[in-house]
């Protein structure tokens, strides 16, 4: 077991496959990982793609190309199944498989030692938080022609400061780029927090950051699913003033398409930008880069744009 942080808070067990092919993963959501009351979505996928992992680890496919992830209701801390179905198989080719993870309504029932245990449980009492369509296959052993053309470039961090993110600051350290924050009108510095009363000049849309573990955690695949939606929501940067108070931005759907196995990189640089904002619904697309600017992932995902407090898990 890791003593890094995110391995522990994102460890799974296997439970076992039945007779029909699908198989079964425990693990428990942590407490600490949550923006508000609420589990970071990405946190939450990231327990999915333990599992996924696990699951190819020994066979050829080993390595995610694609992630399509649905998100239908706010997970909770506590303990949680992913089943896993395989609906594409190969010897030497690209693999499709879904996975889901649920959570009992009864978020204080204990998770299943085997599968015959898990057989008593009531599916109507199992709700589905995300739903995850997983490509595999083997960055190793492709071959063929590269091109690039407008190629994104990763952001620069010459020119980044630190920032304390408001939650799980103790567990990642972020550089931003302070160029599209909100600035405070008296002083010229970027603000985060602030009211509608704040003389505040709107940021824009539009993040680059720099992202590391704080225990020094390398990045690997698993943990660009953490950072591929681990930011200060780009909409929020408008300002207080034009939401007319604080936002929750609630991932619907996150895509990710992986280009490259990080190689030892300490941090990843990322770009966000929303281009779009429609009704309060907008897309959000984004790069994830290692340390030395190669491409190692792009994102898009679909959010809905709420007040905060529905970042908020009402008390049971």
């Amino acid at each position: 077991m890791s003593t890094f942080q995110f391995d522990q808070a994102t460890h799974t067990t296997l439970l076992g496959t039945n007779d029909s092919g699908l198989t079964c993963y425990t693990g428990h959501v942590s407490k600490d990982w949550t923006i508000g009351t609420v589990p970071n979505v990405s946190y939450v996928l990231s327990n999915i793609f333990d599992a996924v992992l696990k699951h190819y680890s020994e066979r050829y496919q080993k390595h995610p190309i694609a992630l399509n992830s649905y998100f239908f209701g706010k997970s909770i801390p506590g303990p949680f199944i992913v089943e896993i179905q395989e609906l594409k198989s190969s010897s030497k080719g690209y693999c499709i498989c879904q996975a889901a993870l649920k959570q009992h309504k009864n978020i204080q029932q204990a998770l299943p030692a085997t599968l015959d245990e898990y057989r008593q449980f009531n599916d109507d009492d199992l709700i589905v938080k995300v739903h995850g369509v997983f490509t595999m296959g083997n960055m190793e052993a492709e071959t063929g022609k590269t091109h690039y053309h407008k190629n994104p470039k990763a952001p620069s961090r010459d020119t980044m400061i630190p920032v304390k993110y408001p939650f799980m600051a103790d567990l990642v350290d972020v550089y931003m780029e302070p160029s599209t924050l909100p600035h405070a009108v008296a002083t010229g510095k970027p603000i985060f927090a602030h009211s509608v009363d704040d003389e505040v000049v709107p940021g824009q849309p539009e993040l680059s950051q720099s992202m590391a573990f704080a225990d020094g955690r390398p990045i690997d695949v698993k943990s660009l699913a953490y950072y591929a939606d681990m930011f200060v929501p780009p909409p929020a940067l408008l300002g207080a003033a034009f939401w007319k108070g604080p936002i929750w931005c609630a991932t619907m759907q996150l895509e990710i398409l992986f280009k490259r196995i990080p190689q030892h990189s300490p941090s990843v640089l990322a770009h966000f930008h929303v281009p779009h904002i429609i009704n309060n619904r907008c897309d959000l697309d984004g790069e994830l880069f290692d340390a030395e600017g190669n491409i190692l992932a792009v994102t898009r995902h679909q959010c809905t744009i709420l007040d905060w407090s529905r970042s908020m898990i009402p008390k049971m």
